[in-house]
């Protein structure tokens, strides 16, 4: 980005095939951050089916123990923590952050596209306002919000 800007301030010119290919090696990273994702995703849908092997692991040490009536309270034990856990994780971990890079990935592309529309305008040579109000576009309405309550 800071070459893009460059170029337009000091040089006025970018060329076109650096600023595709400099656009070409952000969508790898977005291409990265969907694998993380669906990693996050699986790891938060798979955490409970954990428990229930955890579960069944519990039951069956409380099963292997009917006889002695001492065993079967930390066996019950085992197996309710275990499914307790493995919903836990998942919920209040996992599937959080995959919900939170879901996120992030979305604003970096919007911010992504913002540059590059910017770029492009800049060496369009379009006026300062008008390339303000169509940036003004990308931005959610939480902005007009902002300035409306404290602005």
């Amino acid at each position: 980005m800071r070459r893009w800007i460059e170029g337009l301030i000091v040089r006025e010119q970018v060329e076109e095939e650096s600023f595709d290919t400099s656009l070409n090696q952000f969508d790898s990273l977005y291409i990265c951050a969907d694998e993380e994702i669906e990693i996050f995703d699986f790891m938060g849908t798979a955490a409970p089916a954990f428990g229930m092997v955890g579960t069944i692991v519990g039951l069956v040490q409380m099963l292997a123990n009917m006889g002695d009536p001492k065993s079967i309270g930390p066996a019950m034990a085992v197996a309710l923590l275990t499914t307790l856990y493995g919903v836990i994780f998942s919920n209040m971990v996992l599937l959080p952050i995959a919900s939170k890079r879901k996120q992030l990935k979305e604003s970096n592309l919007i911010l992504l596209e913002m540059i590059s529309e910017s770029v492009n305008r800049i060496a369009r040579r379009e006026a300062p306002y008008t390339i303000l109000q169509e940036l003004h576009n990308f931005l959610p309405h939480k902005r007009d919000e902002f300035d409306d309550q404290y602005g």
